[in-house]
């Protein structure tokens, strides 16, 4: 549990870590914005943490094989 009225040499630590780790586990958009999610619980507040996490790689999965498809770029015109 982090201790928040810790000196704050011990509070940079906690935030180097809040920025390591999620990296060593490939969660790319929490550590950016792990700060901007609010919740009255912590399972709500992980919850929310997470979708937004799988929402995000669901984003870039898409846009990846959009990219790999070499789909005809045809300007001012839809997909029929």
């Amino acid at each position: 549990m982090i201790d928040f009225s810790s000196p704050p040499e011990v509070k940079d630590k906690w935030k180097r870590k809040l920025k390591s780790m999620p990296k060593k586990l490939k969660l790319s958009w929490i550590p950016a914005n792990y700060q901007t999610i609010q919740a009255e619980t912590h399972e709500e507040y992980l919850l929310k943490l997470f979708a937004h996490e799988v929402q995000h790689r669901e984003e870039r999965r898409i846009n990846l094989l959009l990219k790999q498809a070499t789909l005809p770029k045809i300007p001012n015109k839809p997909f029929d």
